[in-house]
C-alpha cells in the first residue's frame, strides 16, 4: 500500500503514456488528493473494479432511473399546461442529458425542438441518446451562447436545471478558467465556487440581473418560459449546500424580477401535479411564466 505512489512514479518514468492517459492520471490523482484533504476518501474513493458487471449495471440503471423520473416530471408539467400544440420548443442549455426531451417523448409531442447549447459535442451525445427511442419530434441542435444578446424570440422556452451550470460558466469566464474543467476536476469546481461566494451579494446581484435580461429577450410576447431548479448530482454528491442556496436564491430573485417588472405573469402549478411516485422534483422547484 505504502509503495503504490512510488510505483506509479517509476512506471511513468519508464513508460511513455499517451496524452489521454496522462490527463486521466492527473485528474484521478487530483481527485484523490482533494477527497483526502476534505476527509471524504473513505466514502468517495474513485478506484473501481472494472469487471464488476452487476455493480456497473446497477450504477447505469441508477442514472437511467434519474433521467426517467425527471422526464416523467416534465411530462406531467407539459400535460397540465396543455403544450402538445406548440409547434416549436426551445430547450436551453441541456448539455448531453435528454431530460426535457424524455418528458416530450412521454407526453407524445410531435413538433420541433431547438437545442441551444454552447457545447455542440454535448448536443451530439444528447441526440444519440434520444434517437434510441422512437420519437415523433425533430431535434435541431444550435450552438448558442446564453450570455450573448439575441434578437430572436420564441413562444416556448424551457430551462431545466440550468442555473448552476450557467452561473459556473459565467464566473469561470471572468476568472479566465476553462468551464469544461469544472466537470473534469473536483478541485476546479470547488475553487470556482469559493471565488463566487467570496463576494456573494455582489455576484448574486450581477448574475441575477443578467439572467433576467436574457429571459426577457428570448421569449415572445404571449410566450411561455418554464424554469426548474433542484439539487443536482454535484450538489448531492459533495454536499454543496451553500452553493445550492446561492443558486436557488438567484432562481427565486430572477422570478421576482420577471414578474415584478410586469414582463411576465406566473402560472401556478398545483402541488398535486408533481406528487406522484416517480416525480423527481416538486412544484416548488418549477416555475411557469407567461410573457405579457
Amino acid at each position: 500500500m505504502s509503495s503504490a505512489p512510488s510505483k506509479i512514479i517509476d512506471f511513468t518514468k519508464k513508460n511513455r503514456l499517451s496524452i489521454d492517459a496522462k490527463q486521466r492520471l492527473q485528474y484521478d490523482l487530483d481527485t484523490i488528493l482533494t477527497r483526502l484533504q476534505k476527509g471524504e476518501y473513505e466514502t468517495s474513493g474513485i478506484v473501481e473494479n472494472t469487471f464488476d458487471i452487476p455493480g456497473k449495471t446497477e450504477q447505469f440503471y441508477a442514472h437511467l432511473l434519474t433521467f426517467y423520473k425527471i422526464g416523467r416530471s416534465w411530462e406531467a408539467i407539459f400535460k397540465f399546461l396543455q403544450l402538445s400544440n406548440q409547434k416549436l420548443i426551445v430547450d436551453l442549455c441541456p448539455g448531453s442529458a435528454p431530460k426535457v426531451e424524455l418528458g416530450l417523448y412521454y407526453a407524445g409531442y410531435s413538433g420541433r425542438v431547438k437545442l441551444f447549447d454552447i457545447d455542440k459535442s454535448a448536443l451530439k451525445t444528447l441526440i444519440k441518446f434520444v434517437n434510441l427511442f422512437k420519437i415523433n419530434f425533430k431535434l435541431e441542435p444550435n450552438k448558442f451562447d446564453f450570455f450573448r444578446s439575441t434578437t430572436q424570440t420564441y413562444s416556448l422556452v424551457i430551462g431545466n436545471h440550468i442555473f448552476d451550470d450557467l452561473i459556473l460558466s459565467y464566473f469561470c469566464t471572468k476568472l479566465k478558467i476553462n468551464p469544461g474543467e469544472i466537470y473534469k476536476k473536483e478541485s476546479v469546481l470547488f475553487s470556482v465556487w469559493t471565488e463566487i461566494l467570496k463576494n456573494e451579494k455582489e455576484n448574486k446581484t450581477e448574475i441575477t440581473n443578467l439572467f433576467t435580461d436574457r429571459f426577457i429577450a428570448i421569449v415572445k410576447k404571449r410566450g411561455m418560459l418554464l424554469l426548474s431548479n433542484y439539487p443536482g448530482y454535484a450538489e448531492k454528491m459533495f454536499n454543496l449546500n451553500k452553493e445550492f442556496n446561492f443558486t436557488n436564491a438567484v432562481f427565486k430573485e430572477v422570478i421576482v424580477n420577471l414578474t415584478r417588472s410586469n414582463y411576465f405573469k406566473q402560472i401556478i402549478i398545483p402541488k398535486r401535479i408533481l406528487t406522484f411516485k416517480d416525480s423527481y422534483f416538486t412544484s416548488k422547484h418549477i416555475v411557469a411564466l407567461e410573457k405579457t
